[in-house]
């Protein structure tokens, strides 16, 4: 199956999106969980929610390049789909859309020699 370069940006803005949102109301949802239960501080919310903010950020700096330089935000979006399956625990259920969205993300990304490029 092939999609139009316009069909797969698409796609691929909105797995971005739905990884973003996932893996904050994963982290909202822990910290809430872990904050009732008494067992995280105020310093301990900071330091859980770094990875994900970083990840975020890395997450739309590669959707934003892709529309330049698909390359470039292949390369950041796939940092940013493997910074929360190290750090936290939920890979069986992260997995399989971080693997959706790389696989989507790679499959639509033109080679290094060709002439393609993305149409945003």
């Amino acid at each position: 199956m092939s999609l139009s370069p316009h069909s797969a940006n698409r796609a691929i803005n909105i797995l971005g999106g739905i990884v973003v949102v996932y893996v904050w109301g994963f982290v909202f949802s822990g910290i809430i969980y872990l904050t009732v239960t008494g067992e995280l501080s105020a310093d301990g919310r900071l330091a859980f929610m770094i990875v994900p903010f970083a990840a975020s950020l890395v997450m739309l700096a590669g959707l934003r390049a892709r529309a330049t330089n698909p390359r470039r935000g292949l390369h950041l979006i796939s940092v940013a789909l493997i910074g929360p399956c190290i750090w936290f625990w939920f890979l069986p259920f992260y997995g399989p859309l971080a693997i959706a969205t790389l696989v989507v993300t790679i499959t639509n990304t033109p080679r290094k020699n060709s002439t393609a490029i993305a149409a945003s």
